[in-house]
């Protein structure tokens, strides 16, 4: 049995070490592609339910991305927080289309186990994503 989930957010990010203008703090529309397939069904009958995937992805929504190695974070622990507060979230890797994919999967893999393989595509913009499929 397999399922397909698409889901759109909106978020800023940057790169660090990128040569051109994705060093800048920016944004995009992300639209996620997701496929998931397990050979038997869950209670009530879901290969898993569509709601509980983009809750995982609304974690990001509306957010600013970035590293938690990001320079741009250097400083004393409250402007730490106060970045938080106004919407930042730290992640444990350089926001690029390809990590924020294999993070995503690397969720999934982990609160359903049962799962017997997915893709996740991710859409960074109209012509170009990044896919992780296992």
């Amino acid at each position: 049995m397999k399922i397909y989930i698409e889901h759109t957010i909106d978020a800023g990010h940057r790169i660090v070490g990128h040569k051109g203008k994705c060093a800048r703090l920016h944004g995009h529309t992300y639209r996620f592609e997701i496929w998931l397939e397990a050979m038997a069904l869950s209670t009530p009958g879901f290969v898993v339910d569509f709601g509980d995937i983009k809750d995982l992805l609304n974690e990001w929504d509306h957010r600013m991305l970035l590293w938690d190695q990001d320079p741009i974070m250097d400083g004393p622990e409250p402007q730490i927080w106060l970045a938080q507060k106004y919407g930042v979230t730290l992640v444990p890797f350089n926001p690029t289309a390809e990590r924020m994919a294999g993070h995503i999967r690397e969720e999934i893999i982990s609160e359903y186990p049962f799962l017997d393989g997915g893709v996740v595509r991710l859409w960074e913009t109209p012509k170009a994503y990044a896919e992780v499929t296992w």
